[in-house]
């Protein structure tokens, strides 16, 4: 019988992030068209994109298995009738002088017009071993074209430590998942199930 460990991963920032519908870096978002490329998690030279909001952590060393979440604070501002939209995926950054990136995991948050408050979501289910001394990347941005693209303005922020909570996911040993509760974890805006970091 194999069990999984019942841990989580969470980390985020305070600071509060800006991006526009235009999206990040084209040529990156064009390799991993799921139409054009059959290897949806391929690795490209690691870049910091424009217009994107990201949020990270060097890893342990840990385990992903199940569906990443991604809780922020967000507000919209756009014109009336366009849809939005928020596209997140997740990295793995290698270290080193010439550092590349592997796509994990993405998602899609679709915004209703002018949208504001506490979001919650997730990205679709995956496993993958986080090794130790890489980057943990979650990036935001409104446009991943071909795959998905919008045209609104987004502002993102994760919490601020003023009494609101941050929820993590829990991965239990009956496999199942549920959305936990803790303070202690205010100004962290991902859970992720952690198999193997003490």
């Amino acid at each position: 019988m194999v069990e999984t460990a019942p841990h989580a991963v969470s980390f985020g920032s305070e600071a509060a992030q800006t991006f526009t519908g235009a999206g990040g870096n084209a040529t990156i978002a064009a390799e991993f068209d799921p139409i054009a490329n059959t290897d949806a998690c391929k690795t490209v030279k690691a870049e910091t994109e424009t217009n994107t909001a990201n949020y990270t952590m060097t890893s342990k060393g840990f385990t992903l298995l199940g569906l990443p979440t991604v809780k922020a604070t967000i507000k919209a501002t756009n014109l009336p009738m366009i849809p939005g939209q928020i596209d997140a995926r997740l990295w793995d950054v290698t270290p080193g002088a010439e550092p590349t990136q592997r796509l994990i995991t993405r998602g899609v948050y679709r915004l209703t017009d002018g949208q504001s408050g506490t979001i919650t979501f997730q990205l679709h289910g995956n496993g993958w071993v986080f090794p130790a001394g890489d980057t943990v990347e979650l990036q935001l941005l409104a446009a991943t074209r071909p795959t998905s693209g919008e045209q609104r303005r987004i502002r993102s922020r994760s919490h601020k430590r003023d009494g609101v909570v941050a929820d993590t996911l829990t991965k239990h040993r009956s496999g199942g998942s549920r959305l936990r509760r803790d303070p202690a974890n205010a100004a962290r805006g991902l859970g992720l199930d952690r198999g193997d970091e003490a």
